[in-house]
């Protein structure tokens, strides 16, 4: 299987956003107190509008994932951590702010794969660690990470409107980039 994953452009845009949507309400839908919770994160989150401002945002980049040339998922990283507290952690460290798979991609090998390239870019960029949050309902998640080498750093909680309570609670892992 051939993994490959591509700077999104604007030209991409409509493709990511359907990408984005489908895969999030493929995973999370029942996370969500209301369906109208839900589209407000959808629409807030992945809205074609917010998605082209966020690839115009120097520092961000989307990267749609493809498996043997078919859309397979997306990633977000970003250069710098967003939260102040890690940031002053890892001062030299890339946020994976999002990495979702399509359903049909589950199970595959693509996301290990694709987290392969994901670390090569970190390196290109010379980063010394990958930062990531995962909200603790999503067990299956941390297992795939913590098989991928990261390593569970701290505490937080994933406060949105609408969110469910019991999924707010979220650990923070990172994975040290040996050689940089």
């Amino acid at each position: 299987m051939t993994v490959d994953l591509i700077v999104a452009e604007l030209k991409d845009v409509e493709l990511l956003h359907h990408v984005c949507t489908t895969a999030y309400t493929q995973h999370f839908t029942n996370q969500w107190e209301t369906a109208a919770a839900l589209e407000r994160y959808l629409d807030g989150s992945f809205s074609v509008d917010r998605l082209t401002k966020d690839i115009q945002e120097p520092g961000t980049a989307y990267y749609l994932i493809y498996a043997d040339g078919e859309p397979a998922g997306f990633v977000k990283l970003n250069d710098q951590l967003k939260e102040a507290g890690q940031a002053s952690l890892y001062p030299n460290a890339m946020e994976l702010e999002r990495i979702y798979m399509l359903a049909a991609a589950k199970g595959t090998g693509v996301g290990k794969l694709a987290m392969e390239k994901i670390e090569a870019i970190a390196r290109e960029k010379q980063k010394s660690a990958i930062v990531l949050y995962v909200v603790n309902v999503n067990e299956t998640a941390i297992r795939f990470y913590e098989r991928n080498g990261f390593v569970k750093t701290g505490k937080t909680r994933l406060e949105l409107d609408g969110f469910k309570e019991e999924v707010k609670p979220t650990t923070i892992m990172s994975k040290t980039l040996s050689g940089l």
